[in-house]
């Protein structure tokens, strides 16, 4: 019955106009309903649309509370489990973001180490910015006279990772990278137990511990009120990119520079506006624009015009693009007209599949077609989460079309994005329609038989 009332909750909870990040059930005596949002976001007659929400899933009238949280009622406990245990209830109904449920299961790979390790553990902590738990072990159990002990510590991260799997189990998506060690690391972090904080509080404080870090864990349900829309905004705020890269393009080399900006129109539609200079054989550039509706969690489409010049060839395009999200796979198509003085007009064609290998490192395949050229495009793109850079990434791409090839290999560099290269793609960025549209006009020189 848990699932099916989760399920009727959030389908009823998520067209209300305030948005919630936790809806819990309690049934001491007889069911009662608690909303838990910001104080900020909160709406005069959001009770009594929350009570009519309730009736619909029950058919009868239920008691509701409305919980409102401050930024310091959240910052307020020192550990995750005192965190969590703030919002307990006896059933889940409403978790859009997950957050309750990661906390939860980081509870539960905690629990399950210290049970299977014991004394070997000396703290747990999550690490928010770069979204990963560490496992401090207790040296004395690990260093006799001067020396490791190899196969304790080999069996120990065995036991770890098992335990990792087995909380996360049915949720593998969740689960945060692992990293085990002896040494706190110099970042900000957050005990996941009590018994962590009780016996690191002195390292901790010498390594910039900040209470602030709790927030970061909730924040793609509590610290941001975004994500609690059942269809979310088509762009999570106004957020730019720059790019920088090394491209060889048939033969010929160069840098090349971009720049993109994303912004919301409204809750369901948003603008982006790249722009790419460069100088390889010859001066380049190119522009793109482009407006879409999305919903993160589903789908994109969206119209652009775009438009390519290098050494008095050029090409402009005219289009209509939409993208279908899976859990860990992305399919991308768009079609259009294609327009020049040097070239053909005519019909163009762009196809992609991305694979999420995890939420940092993107893995794709595609086409871009013409009537006068084709070419195919494989790329990576891999955000290593350095601790004060986190929005930046590094891929490399590779095209091959007419028995020539070309690649590129760059960095990007969000500021003001959502977190990991899947939100980026999905709640920030539209994708660089700039860069696609010179990699079409390269191919159509390459493949006319003369220079890119």
């Amino acid at each position: 019955m848990s699932e099916e009332l989760k399920s009727r909750f959030t389908s009823e909870l998520s067209k209300l106009s305030t948005p919630i990040f936790l809806g819990g059930l309690d049934q001491p005596l007889k069911p009662r309903l608690t909303l838990h949002l910001k104080a900020e976001a909160k709406d005069p007659y959001v009770l009594g649309h929350a009570q009519r929400a309730a009736a619909n899933v029950f058919n009868s009238k239920i008691p509701v509370k409305i919980q409102t949280w401050r930024p310091d009622d959240l910052l307020r406990p020192d550990t995750l489990q005192d965190f969590v245990q703030n919002l307990s209830h006896d059933l889940v109904v409403h978790d859009p973001a997950k957050s309750y449920e990661r906390a939860r299961r980081l509870m539960s790979f905690a629990d399950r180490l210290r049970a299977n390790l014991g004394q070997d553990v000396a703290g747990i902590f999550f690490a928010p910015d770069a979204g990963s738990i560490v496992v401090v072990l207790n040296d004395a159990r690990f260093i006799q006279d001067k020396k490791l002990k190899f196969k304790h510590l080999n069996a120990t991260e065995t036991i770890a990772y098992e335990a990792l799997g087995a909380a996360f189990s049915g949720q593998e998506d969740m689960a945060p990278p692992l990293r085990i060690g002896f040494g706190i690391p110099h970042t900000a972090l957050v005990p996941v137990d009590r018994l962590s904080l009780t016996k690191s509080r002195a390292q901790v404080r010498k390594i910039r511990f900040k209470r602030a870090a709790m927030a970061a864990l909730m924040a793609a349900g509590f610290a941001s009120s975004h994500t609690a829309h059942a269809e979310g905004p088509a762009v999570s705020g106004t957020n730019s990119e720059f790019t920088g890269s090394y491209v060889d393009q048939y033969g010929k080399s160069g840098a090349m520079g971009g720049f993109s900006v994303a912004t919301p129109l409204n809750d369901k539609t948003g603008f982006q506006f790249d722009a790419v200079v460069g100088h390889g054989d010859g001066s380049m550039g190119a522009v793109a624009g482009q407006i879409f509706m999305r919903n993160p969690d589903k789908y994109l489409v969206g119209v652009l015009a775009s438009y390519a010049g290098q050494d008095g060839d050029d090409v402009s395009r005219l289009g209509g693009k939409g993208e279908i999200y899976f859990e860990h796979f992305t399919l991308a198509a768009q079609i259009g007209a294609q327009f020049s003085d040097e070239f053909d007009d005519g019909v163009y064609g762009k196809f992609d599949v991305g694979w999420y290998a995890t939420n940092n490192l993107l893995f794709s395949i595609g086409a871009d077609v013409t009537e006068d050229s084709e070419v195919g495009v494989l790329s990576v793109d891999y955000r290593p989460g350095f601790e004060g850079y986190d929005g930046l990434s590094f891929y490399a791409e590779m095209t091959a079309g007419d028995g020539d090839e070309s690649f590129r290999l760059g960095f990007r560099s969000q500021l003001y994005g959502s977190g990991t290269i899947k939100d980026r793609d999905r709640l920030d960025m539209a994708g660089n329609e700039a860069y696609a549209v010179y990699r079409g006009l390269a191919a159509l020189k390459n493949q006319a038989g003369y220079g890119s």
